[in-house]
């Protein structure tokens, strides 16, 4: 009957922070805190699953990975850093061999990656007007070394170690209301004493793929090495980590292994706790306040404060809404409301209908970092001749996000490609 959120305007406009800023240039602490819950995820979920895979089908998972390389090198030999990491902590696993891969994945995060970073985009950078690149908005960071002072480094290491221990099967998952788990645990003086027998991983320098955020360039370079070179360079690294994943399968089977999921409100599970060690880590890289403990769960969590007033007067005008649909009533008879009890304030909107996909024709702005200096103004915008168009085509003209094309059957892929061909004259481009 109404438009979704996504297009209602302005209401929609500026939410979440683009991923450049989040993956290489934070500015604020939540972005660290966003960028950690990711991190949780991805160290907890992605690796370990990575990791059955590839000791299930070594070959195919590297052939897997090596096609993805030219479009996102970073990512790939870092998941495969991990990948190295983490088997080695399953094939021996204990908890000092969680603690060593926790060890690892520090100064992959807070210490390689950001020279990665520096190395692609120095202090002395220009941006394509001449400005300084590294500014207020755009930190420069300071890669880490681990610190066994430093009450943030051991609780990262603590929390990873033990989540990765859960992993391996080196210690038991934690069960719903066990507060004893792994309480000899708590206090940070075991870690700090694991700390001098740790083995420092190896630096191996990557060419960082790095985002910038929209409509920005940096100056090129004098010494940027040919495409071809770089691209053996990823090619030889990615070969080294993989031979090295190999050898230490050597054809044997791993159990499979445990990932978690994500609960905000047990505070002794150390999923907050990782989250918190690898937000104020993130911090320091870019000298940003660091963040507590709580602060982390609310946001990490997406924990919503409200009182019972409130809840209480929304679900009454969703219930006054919902008498209409009923009644079947139209789209100018719907209200969006915003309520302020403090100061007595209720404002009703009209609510508008779906908005309707027309074709239509797109200009596209060209990559900036190919072009050369006649292409810009004298505002540094690109000028309208070197922009593209294309058109995109409505199917059936005039639908919303509410319409659907209803297929039945049990259909193959091949199966329901063939079915919009046919049925609609579509092709399938992505799944």
């Amino acid at each position: 009957k109404t438009q979704t959120y996504r297009d209602g305007g302005d209401a929609a406009e500026g939410q979440g922070v683009p991923m450049c800023t989040l993956r290489n240039f934070p500015h604020l602490t939540d972005h660290c805190i966003e960028w950690a819950r990711d991190q949780f995820a991805a160290m907890f979920v992605k690796i370990p699953k990575a990791v059955e895979k590839f000791a299930s089908n070594p070959a195919f998972y590297g052939d897997d990975k090596r096609s993805l390389l030219s479009a996102d090198a970073s990512g790939i030999l870092f998941e495969m850093r991990c990948v190295r990491t983490l088997l080695r902590a399953a094939k021996s696993p204990s908890l000092d061999s969680a603690i060593q891969a926790a060890y690892d994945i520090f100064y992959f995060y807070f210490n390689f990656q950001i020279r990665d970073l520096i190395e692609k985009i120095p202090k002395e950078t220009k941006n394509k007007d001449g400005t300084p690149f590294w500014g207020e908005k755009k930190r420069f960071p300071t890669a880490q070394n681990f610190d066994p002072k430093d009450e943030s480094h051991l609780d990262f290491l603590a929390s990873t170690a033990m989540l990765f221990a859960v992993a391996i099967g080196a210690v038991p998952p934690k069960k719903d209301g066990d507060s004893s788990w792994l309480a000899e645990y708590r206090d940070l003086s075991w870690i700090a004493a694991k700390v001098p027998a740790l083995v420092e991983p190896t630096y191996v320098a990557v060419p960082a793929t790095v985002e910038l955020p929209e409509g920005e360039a940096t100056e090129e370079s004098a010494a940027v090495a040919p495409a071809a070179d770089v691209d053996a360079l990823k090619q030889s690294i990615f070969d080294d980590v993989y031979n090295d994943c190999v050898t230490l399968l050597a054809g044997d089977t791993i159990k499979p292994l445990e990932t978690q999921d994500f609960e905000k409100d047990d505070d002794l599970n150390y999923h907050i706790a990782f989250i918190t060690g690898c937000c104020n880590l993130r911090c320091d890289n870019y000298t940003i306040k660091r963040s507590d403990f709580q602060k982390v769960k609310i946001i990490a969590g997406k924990i919503i404060a409200a009182i019972a007033t409130t809840t209480a007067a929304v679900c009454g005008l969703v219930i006054l809404e919902l008498f209409k649909l009923q009644l079947k009533l139209g789209t100018d008879s719907y209200m969006n409301r915003q309520i302020g009890l403090a100061v007595n304030a209720f404002t009703s909107f009209t609510a508008e209908e779906p908005k309707k996909r027309k074709t239509e024709t797109k200009k596209i702005k060209p990559d900036e970092t190919t072009l050369g200096a006649e292409a810009f103004n004298e505002k540094g915008e690109v000028k309208e001749e070197y922009f593209t168009s294309e058109r995109l085509v409505a199917y059936p003209e005039g639908h919303s996000t509410w319409d659907k094309l209803v297929v039945s059957g049990d259909l193959t892929l091949d199966g329901f490609k063939d079915w919009l061909a046919n049925d609609h004259g579509l092709t399938l481009q992505g799944w």
